[in-house]
């Protein structure tokens, strides 16, 4: 680790590199998203401006859903502004806006929670065009990660044993809220799959592990400075590993390596087409264009539904970088060089 004006440095893995094989698309529809939804949300007090204007929550929606409409787009950034609102403030460890648990019946339980419910008119229009057991596995989601925030609240400060990696990776998936993004491909897009196979549910919790990996990492310097005892996937690998912070980093990013890998392993047998071209010589190679005449429905929409999986992963890595959540306006350079000065304790 570096040292300047008396501040440590650390180097974060090369998290953009890693999803290079996935491309990266944007929706053209995103500046029209953006003003539209800010125009809404500034009017709501539980939100502050600043951060409002700091999340570019419609550049987090155009990566991550490039091809969808201009109304389908503006509901998925009114969700995820706040969705990233929330994990920042919780990051930070200010649960100002995390109301005691309890579970969402429906669609419209959303209503009662005091952000959330910002983004239920959007959410309604395009869920109303879903399969009930989509809205029910939905709400599935919703609560589970709703449930992890509660209890990572209750946990918040305390001076408890550190947990094991695979205690700490067991919710870490839930308390990301990946799974509720991921779950979004499918209502954004418009894409019907009836059943998911054992394979395609890896695939999802594979991919929802790699984003929530991801936040941990982009999320370190502002939980170390904010919050005693904070648990975090950096600081649990460094004492559970008996790691330095820049090794428990690198270690970090081998976990993102690793689970790209096993993501690649599936898409091939998950895809009846064998791959033509290599995509990148480490970890990827993209399956054959095929003409969507010569498939059935549902098995050209688990293409779309395996690309936009993909999607999601390359669109919040690079729009981390973006943010100025994590880095301040600063990302430019961390994206090209890696490297982060840390924050002092008690830095907001």
């Amino acid at each position: 680790m570096a040292q300047a004006a008396g501040s440590t440095a650390i180097q974060l893995p090369d998290l953009p590199s890693y999803v290079r094989p996935f491309g990266l698309r944007t929706n053209s529809r995103c500046k029209w998203a953006s003003d539209t939804s800010i125009e809404h949300l500034s009017s709501v007090s539980l939100i502050d401006r600043g951060l409002l204007y700091a999340v570019k929550g419609g550049l987090l929606a155009s990566l991550c859903f490039p091809t969808c409409d201009g109304s389908q787009l503006r509901a998925a950034t009114d969700f995820m502004t706040i969705w990233m609102i929330q994990y920042t403030r919780h990051a930070r460890g200010d649960f100002t806006d995390c109301e005691p648990y309890h579970d969402l019946e429906n669609l419209e339980s959303l209503g009662s929670d005091r952000l959330f419910q910002y983004a239920l008119p959007g959410l309604r229009l395009l869920c109303t065009n879903q399969s009930e057991e989509w809205n029910r596995h939905f709400i599935a989601s919703l609560n589970n990660h709703r449930r992890a925030q509660s209890d990572r609240q209750l946990q918040s400060g305390s001076d408890t044993v550190v947990p094991t990696i695979d205690g700490y990776m067991s919710s870490l998936d839930e308390y990301s809220g990946a799974y509720v993004i991921l779950d979004m491909v499918e209502l954004v897009e418009g894409l019907r799959i009836p059943e998911h196979t054992d394979e395609s549910q890896r695939f999802r919790s594979i991919a929802a592990r790699i984003i929530a990996y991801v936040l941990d990492i982009v999320s370190f310097n502002t939980a170390q400075s904010s919050v005693p005892n904070s648990p975090n996937l950096i600081a649990v690998i460094m004492a559970q590993e008996s790691l330095s912070l820049q090794a428990a980093l690198q270690h970090a990013g081998d976990m993102i390596k690793d689970a790209i890998t096993d993501l690649s392993v599936l898409e091939t047998s998950m895809t009846r087409t064998p791959p033509t071209s290599s995509w990148s010589p480490l970890f990827w190679r993209r399956p054959e264009a095929v003409n969507p005449t010569e498939m059935s429905g549902e098995d050209y929409d688990m293409r779309l539904w395996v690309r936009g999986i993909k999607d999601c992963i390359s669109g919040i890595v690079n729009w981390a970088y973006e943010t100025e959540l994590f880095f301040g306006t600063t990302g430019a350079n961390v994206r090209d060089y890696g490297w982060v000065f840390l924050h002092p304790q008690g830095h907001t």
